[in-house]
């Protein structure tokens, strides 16, 4: 019909005790990710939006419940960092049935919660308003009207499950009674606006009929609760319930006036009459109890239809005309859904408390990283450490080089040719043979460095503990071991990097020497490493061979799946800032390791499954690849001596690319370290300098005052050798390159 009942808003009573109550708690509860944050600035945003989305919604305009959604996200997530034990905050509303603009109806509300739904309540009396001023003429009118009501519907009910709960004295308005009633309403209110979109767009009488009959039931159910003491005892709804009562006459009178155009269709003439004797009757008491034009329209209607089919009857048809409760009931067509609120409600929602979080949950997100990284880590390692297991059993069964095609027809695999190509690229054994030689000399370098370095540290100290014989107590200074402790303990540290490199050119030398043979032959042309292989053959292409190729693939598809899981590993995250701070507003604690464990699990579960499922996939590959290859053997057409040729020369490539890469470090390592000492070394003369200067200027003192106790300091000659301090800062000190700092060869990394 042409009246919607519009639900009214709470009232706040300002205070200004809001302000200084959230300062407070906001400082005893929360932390954030910045040194300072501004917390006045949070509080006066907060308590303007809270002004702003509270006033605006007496506006009645669909922009004002923009506010008061962004306003209630708001409140959502302050609730989610607060503990409920620490809210003390003093919001005040009235009742939305008092009038009176001074009434003694308000109540004091200590918590985010019930602001919450204080808010609540007037988005969805808000709703009602702004549904009741669409117009219903059109399509975009219809469909904002029904969404609204059924909104506000949803939010009237979803209220009730709270105040049951909520121990606390509250407003009328918030009554477990009234919140019914208000969601019933709002419900058969958005039954009207699907009844206004079927009538404009001329569907069925039928499905008019069946909606109108379900609206009527609806406005019967929202009588009843109407008639309660409650709501007779409210001033403002005593007219509702005429309205109500009202509309439930109107849409029972409406499905029997449509019902009538089914009958006519389906030429029950005296079921038609029957229907629209008691549509007319309806209609004349529904406009007894509130009076409308769309009312009086369909009654018209009604009657002119009724005379119409009557006069029909009486001159053509002569049908019996049944008393109306003989007729069957008119189906209902229920298609209303109650949409409960979420949080977020307003679109693109900017939190103004986004950057702070409470102590409590900055912990335990910390906890949960802990072990979070901690799994990642330890599923990550199995699986590097399975891989290295994997290529060693590859590595001494000599696959995939086995079993690989002959290039060009020529006895030698086409990867060896490869690895050959590229060793000569590199520059072959010479190469490495010159960079050999030429580390001794670098490395003898920078131990003469050292040791110059130290001999006149010595050398001055020797100098100036003579003279302290000498001269006694007369001799002030201070005394050389203290200026030069951390000289000393920095030469001694470039002293065992020396040593420590010394140690891996051993090792590399070592390595070469072991490979230093089939190095040699990987550097010659082609024609002669063909030559050194030239007792071998191909691989007789078997059962045996197809098998350990598919097996090869098998375990190439087996490395990639495990690159894949561990990218999956490192890129899958988890929001746990949610988590914890809903779990610390409904607790005031957080259970912060067994939540962290239960979502890791979720998270990580199915990717620890394929980590298992990829390691027992090796396992069966590995016992497979055995077996065949323990066939492949037997099946070779000669026994010569190649494979065994073949795996040296490929141990020879590794060594070589060992050699290559760490060798060149290790020289560029020696050259910047010669460098470095050589600066080391000139602060040391600076200082043995200055220091000889001081003791020279110190005996004439003590020549010229000879009975004259003089007392010296460094400070009084004015001189300009570094002090300890200024000599062992870190910004002063060289920079050790980390070529050689933890060299422990074999090892992956730089050398």
């Amino acid at each position: 019909m042409d009246t919607l009942i519009v639900v009214p808003l709470k009232r706040p009573i300002e205070d200004d005790l809001i302000k200084p109550a959230l300062t407070t708690l906001f400082h005893s509860t929360f932390t954030s990710d910045y040194h300072e944050i501004n917390y006045a600035n949070l509080i006066e945003d907060f308590a303007s939006l809270r002004t702003e989305a509270i006033w605006g919604a007496f506006d009645k305009h669909e922009n004002s419940l923009e506010k008061l959604y962004r306003y209630y996200d708001q409140l959502c997530s302050l609730e989610e960092r607060i503990p409920t034990n620490k809210v003390e905050i003093p919001f005040k509303w009235k009742d939305a049935f008092d009038r009176k603009i001074i009434s003694n109806k308000s109540k004091y509300v200590g918590s985010i919660t019930t602001e919450k739904l204080c808010i609540l309540f007037n988005i969805g009396a808000l709703q009602s308003a702004v549904a009741s001023n669409q117009s219903l003429k059109s399509d975009k009118g219809l469909q904002l009207a029904a969404k609204l009501l059924q909104q506000s519907a949803g939010i009237f009910n979803y209220l009730k499950q709270f105040i049951v709960s909520l121990h606390q004295d509250i407003t009328l308005d918030l009554s477990l009674e009234v919140l019914t009633g208000l969601s019933a309403l709002m419900l058969s209110q958005a039954q009207e606006i699907f009844i206004e979109k079927a009538i404009q767009d001329s569907m069925k009488s039928q499905v008019i009929a069946k909606l109108s009959a379900h609206a009527g039931e609806l406005y019967k159910e929202t009588l009843i609760i109407f008639k309660t003491n409650i709501f007779t005892s409210l001033t403002r709804t005593k007219q509702w319930v005429s309205i109500i009562n009202s509309k439930r006459l109107g849409y029972q009178a409406l499905a029997q006036m449509y019902q009538s155009t089914v009958c006519k269709n389906n030429k029950q003439f005296g079921e038609e009459i029957s229907r629209l004797q008691c549509a007319v009757k309806l209609f004349k008491d529904a406009q007894y109890q509130f009076t409308s034009d769309i009312l009086t329209s369909w009654s018209d209607k009604a009657q002119e239809r009724l005379k119409e089919v009557q006069k029909d009857n009486h001159y053509i048809y002569n049908e019996i005309i049944p008393d109306i409760k003989n007729l069957k009931r008119i189906s209902q067509a229920k298609i209303l859904k109650l949409q409960f609120p979420n949080c977020p409600m307003s679109l693109n929602f900017d939190d103004i408390f986004k950057d702070i979080l409470p102590i409590k949950v900055q912990q335990s997100l910390l906890t949960f990283e802990n072990l979070r990284k901690n799994l990642i880590d330890t599923e990550i390692l199995k699986l590097k450490e399975e891989t290295k297991i994997l290529d060693t059993i590859l590595a001494n069964l000599n696959l995939p080089l086995a079993i690989e095609e002959k290039k060009n027809s020529q006895p030698v695999y086409q990867s060896l040719c490869e690895k050959s190509i590229f060793i000569k690229q590199s520059g072959g054994i010479e190469a490495l043979e010159n960079i050999l030689k030429r580390l001794p000399d670098v490395s003898k370098k920078n131990q003469d460095i050292i040791n110059t370095s130290i001999e006149m540290l010595i050398k001055e100290q020797d100098a100036d503990n003579e003279l302290r014989i000498k001269y006694r107590d007369k001799w002030t200074r201070t005394t050389s071991d203290k200026l030069t402790v951390k000289l000393r303990k920095n030469l001694q540290a470039y002293q065992d990097t020396i040593h420590h490199a010394h140690e891996a050119d051993k090792i590399l030398e070592k390595l070469y020497e072991e490979n230093k043979e089939y190095i040699n032959i990987l550097s010659m042309d082609e024609e002669k490493l063909l030559r050194k292989l030239s007792s071998g053959v191909g691989v007789k292409v078997s059962w045996t061979v197809i098998q350990l190729r598919k097996l090869i693939d098998d375990v190439d598809d087996l490395r990639v799946e495990r690159d894949l899981i561990e990218n999956n590993l490192k890129s899958a995250l988890v929001d746990m800032k949610s988590t914890f701070l809903i779990e610390l507003a409904k607790n005031d604690v957080i259970d912060e390791f067994n939540l962290s464990v239960e979502n890791i699990k979720k998270t990580y579960g199915s990717l620890i499954g394929q980590v298992r499922d990829n390691l027992a996939k090796q396992k069966t590959y590995v016992k497979k690849i055995q077996s065949v290859y323990d066939s492949f053997k037997k099946e070779k057409s000669e026994k010569g001596d190649v494979e065994e040729t073949i795996k040296k020369l490929d141990k020879a490539y590794d060594a070589y690319m060992i050699l290559n890469n760490h060798l060149n470090e290790g020289l560029d390592f020696y050259n910047e370290l010669i460098e470095i000492l050589i600066k080391l070394k000139n602060k040391i003369l600076k200082y043995c300098i200055s220091r000889n200067s001081e003791k020279e200027k110190l005996i004439n003192s003590l020549i010229d005052n000879e009975n004259i106790v003089c007392k010296v300091t460094r400070t009084g000659f004015s001189l300009s050798f570094p002090s300890a301090t200024e000599t062992t800062d870190s910004h002063e000190l060289p920079h050790m390159p980390k070529h050689y700092k933890y060299c422990t060869f074999p090892r992956s990394g730089k050398y």
